[in-house]
C-alpha cells in the first residue's frame, strides 16, 4: 500500500510540477514578446532620435550661415556708417 500511496504521490508531484514548468515557460514567453515589442519601440526611438538630430545639424549649419551673413551686414552697416561720418565731415556737416 505505501508502494501505491508513493507513486500517487510522485504522479501528484509530476503533475504539479508540469502545471508549474508550463505557467513558468508561458511567463518566458511572454517576457520575451514584451522585451520584442520594447526592442521596436527602441529602434522606433533611435529613427527618431536620428531625424530629430539631422534636422537639428541642419538648422545649426542655417543659423551659422544666417549669423555670418549678418556679420557681414553689420561689417557694411558700420563701413558705410564710418564713410558717411568722413564725407560729412569733409563737406562741413555736422554729424551726431
Amino acid at each position: 500500500m505505501e508502494n501505491g500511496s508513493l507513486e500517487q504521490r510522485f504522479a501528484a508531484f509530476e503533475v504539479k510540477m508540469n502545471g508549474q514548468l508550463t505557467d513558468i515557460i508561458g511567463l518566458l514567453q511572454q517576457l520575451v514578446a514584451e522585451v520584442r515589442d520594447q526592442g521596436h519601440r527602441l529602434n522606433a526611438v533611435e529613427i527618431r532620435m536620428n531625424t530629430f538630430e539631422n534636422r537639428m545639424a541642419g538648422c545649426e549649419q542655417r543659423l551659422s550661415a544666417l549669423e555670418a551673413r549678418l556679420n557681414e551686414q553689420q561689417q557694411s552697416i558700420s563701413l558705410l556708417s564710418t564713410f558717411q561720418r568722413k564725407m560729412m565731415q569733409k563737406m562741413g556737416i555736422e554729424y551726431e
